[in-house]
């Protein structure tokens, strides 16, 4: 089998990008839809707070009145009474006067400012204020933290803790989003067996259904594991058929050359459609992405790093997008490069690193079938296909495995 199809990473990305697929919405309680993606733009249906409040135990005065008062010259005023957190405010506030507010309050008429309890003397049914207030302090306004049809997420984004802080106190009880793509794994090989498996000679356990399981699970999806799958046609097909009902199919291992590789074969059985077959990237080379009957199929390379690499770099991206997430790229560190990293021109190369200190990036040389090097690594950083390596004092970004 040759690698006819072999790509660059950019154009890779392109393809996958523009897979079509359609996005389909639900309605979630809003206790429920932490981590979803908003299906659509939504607006605040009224203001927050829904009056002016207090900020502070205090007494709530015309700002105007308290202006010259000092330690040493307070102002008086004739205390009218005072307000409850809970409480509606009945009193208004006349000129010299003051009501007694508690923290978070509702504000008198005719009151535009608190003046903190610290400041003041009471005696009797008076105060005396030692210190000026201006207006507006120690107040919050009504629609002064949410206007009144205030854009609070938009189509695309992920709903955070935050969010649902903002939408309980705004008693917005349903949100509005995409529904989660359903993912089918199947792992394959005649040398692969499940985790509990004692080892013979020659096999070695299933590690990537666990890693990418874990890795999509972060992404709030859960996967329909396919099992693990011999190196026969028949039993290939046999297995993807039964994952065609899941919206994405990745399968891990029979990807590379070789006699006994056939998932591009059995791709083509199930009528499908290569996009690409090898993408010029170190390591994962050896990626297929194909159209299964309207399904979008990865195929990875069975090599543990290989296929985290690929998994971090092109499946992640194109599952968020399945999510309806207009934000697809993940964050990044800045660094310094402490040693030399070289590469091989036209290819673009993933190296694992570790950041030390502030911003100290060290390589971490590894073969792609290896798999514990990631326990000490913080991320990887990306050499570009026109680099023949990166120089050390290199300023680089570091895509952490944490984003």
């Amino acid at each position: 089998m040759e690698f006819l199809r072999s790509v660059s990473a950019s154009l890779a990305e392109e393809r996958l990008l523009s897979f079509p697929f359609r996005l389909e919405g639900e309605i979630l309680p809003t206790e429920e839809a932490l981590g979803r993606v908003a299906a659509e733009d939504l607006f605040s249906p009224e203001e927050l707070p829904p009056f002016t409040r207090s900020l502070v135990d205090g007494y709530a005065v015309k700002a105007r009145d308290t202006y010259g008062a000092k330690e040493t010259a307070p102002l008086l005023f004739y205390l009218d009474g005072e307000v409850r957190v809970g409480e509606q405010a009945s009193f208004e506030v006349k000129e010299g006067h003051a009501v007694y507010v508690a923290t978070g309050a509702m504000i008198p008429k005719g009151a535009d400012g608190v003046v903190m309890q610290e400041y003041v003397r009471r005696i009797g049914d008076t105060i005396e204020v030692t210190r000026p207030i201006h207006e507006g302090e120690n107040v919050i306004l009504r629609g002064e933290d949410v206007r009144d049809m205030q854009r609070l997420i938009g189509r695309g984004e992920r709903i955070t803790a935050f969010h649902l802080a903002v939408f309980s106190a705004l008693g917005i009880q349903t949100v509005p989003v995409y529904r989660i793509p359903t993912v089918s794994y199947l792992s394959t090989g005649d040398e692969i067996v499940e985790m509990h498996k004692r080892l013979e000679m020659g096999k070695v356990r299933d590690v990537n259904r666990y890693m990418l399981t874990a890795l999509l699970k972060k992404e709030g999806i859960r996967v329909h594991a396919l099992g693990i799958a011999r190196d026969r046609k028949e039993e290939l097909l046999e297995r993807l058929e039964g994952g065609l009902s899941s919206d994405l199919l990745i399968v891990s291992g029979g990807s590379s050359k070789g006699e006994r590789d056939l998932l591009e074969e059995v791709i083509r059985g199930l009528g499908g459609q290569i996009v690409f077959h090898g993408i010029n990237i170190r390591p994962g080379k050896p990626t297929i992405f194909a159209n299964v009957r309207g399904k979008p199929l990865f195929g990875l390379p069975g090599h543990p790093l290989s296929c985290l690499m690929v998994t971090l770099r092109f499946v992640l991206p194109f599952v968020r997008k399945m999510k309806g997430e207009s934000q697809i790229k993940t964050r990044i560190l800045r660094g310094v490069l402490c040693e030399a990293v070289p590469s091989s021109l036209g290819v673009e190369e993933y190296v694992l690193v570790r950041v030390e200190g502030v911003d100290i990036v060290v390589p971490i040389h590894s073969k792609s079938s290896a798999i514990s090097v990631t326990l000490s690594a913080t991320g990887y950083i990306v050499v570009p296909e026109d680099r023949e390596g990166l120089e050390a004092g290199e300023r680089v970004e570091v895509v952490p495995f944490d984003a």
